[in-house]
């Protein structure tokens, strides 16, 4: 088991000088392929970060973390069991997590499937994205880099004005990055406790010409947390952004904020709700959304989770479904 478990850290860490995923419409548009899907992979987290997923960090864990007995670990010397942090997603809402993954730690965040809707006056499109991997791997005990990639890709998109319907199929978008914890990794449960990451991921343009826009994009995440009374908690998040304009000619800057609040229920499911918004210099229209997602904790390792996301207006895809499962090793 040690060994498989040596092996898959060996795997990631390789795979983290590489690629990660997802992009099948173009940013700043606002046609039936306008909504900026590939922001989703960089974000999408547990709700607000900070509510564990599992059950709250023993007295004893919380102890050492606060005495620094942890920034010794690395990826090749791995943090032990009993001190790490609750497992915290980065998926399904797009609220990151200022969070990091333990050091030697290495989690796998999968989208089992993720249906897109969108409906507007220049057409409809629907989107099927199946198998999308976040790997997560814990650098040191305040850094980690991931690699998100995108199995399968299906697409179906309707013009209104030609009338033809359009069809792909195949790899989508990878992405690239990381994520540093400024402060608050290791804060757990405490009341009105903060946490602030900072979170950079590049998109390479490794999907077809109708499933992707061809170009490399970027941003930068800045999560926050805050812990709430009555178990509440409040995550906010600011993301500079580099995608291409409504007809791909060009680039424009983006600027993506999301406010979110969620609460564990029942000590293993995690609620939440979030509202995004996103805009950009070559776009014609904000977009938003309101998404309401749920979390359980299947065990301190593995967890489940679905989410519903309801687009405000037109420029906005007008739903999205997707469900998942997260694993830690």
């Amino acid at each position: 088991m040690r060994t498989a478990i040596t092996v898959a850290k060996a795997i990631a860490a390789l795979s983290l000088v590489a690629v990660l995923a997802h992009d099948a419409r173009t940013a700043c548009g606002d046609g039936p392929s306008s909504q900026p899907t590939w922001l989703g992979m960089f974000a999408a987290s547990k709700p607000s970060g900070a509510a564990p997923t599992t059950a709250p960090a023993s007295s004893s864990r919380a102890a050492a973390a606060s005495n620094g007995d942890k920034n010794g670990y690395t990826l090749f010397h791995p943090t032990p069991a009993n001190l790490m942090r609750p497992m915290d997603l980065d998926r399904p809402n797009i609220t990151n997590t200022p969070h990091t993954v333990d050091a030697g730690h290495v989690q796998v965040e999968t989208g089992l499937a993720d249906f897109t809707h969108v409906h507007n006056h220049a057409g409809r499109s629907d989107t099927w994205d199946l198998g999308q991997f976040n790997v997560r791997t814990g650098i040191l005990n305040n850094l980690e880099l991931n690699v998100i990639a995108n199995s399968y890709r299906f697409l179906e998109g309707h013009d209104s004005l030609s009338g033809q319907t359009t069809r792909a199929n195949g790899y989508g978008d990878t992405v690239l990055g990381g994520k540093l914890n400024l402060w608050g990794n290791d804060s757990g449960a405490k009341l009105w406790a903060t946490a602030l990451g900072i979170q950079p991921q590049v998109k390479l343009p490794t999907a077809g010409r109708v499933l992707g826009n061809g170009w490399t994009e970027a941003l930068v995440n800045f999560p926050f947390l805050m812990n709430m009374p009555a178990g509440v908690h409040l995550g906010l998040m600011t993301t500079p952004l580099l995608e291409r304009n409504s007809s791909n000619t060009s680039y424009c800057a983006g600027w993506l904020n999301s406010v979110c609040v969620d609460r564990v229920f029942f000590k293993r499911y995690d609620f939440y709700v979030e509202y995004v918004s996103h805009v950009a210099t070559g776009h014609q229209e904000g977009q938003g959304s309101v998404d309401l997602g749920v979390i359980y904790s299947v065990s301190p390792n593995v967890s489940l989770d679905t989410a519903v996301n309801i687009g405000v207006n037109q420029a906005t895809p007008a739903a999205e479904w997707l469900v998942g499962i997260t694993f830690r090793l």
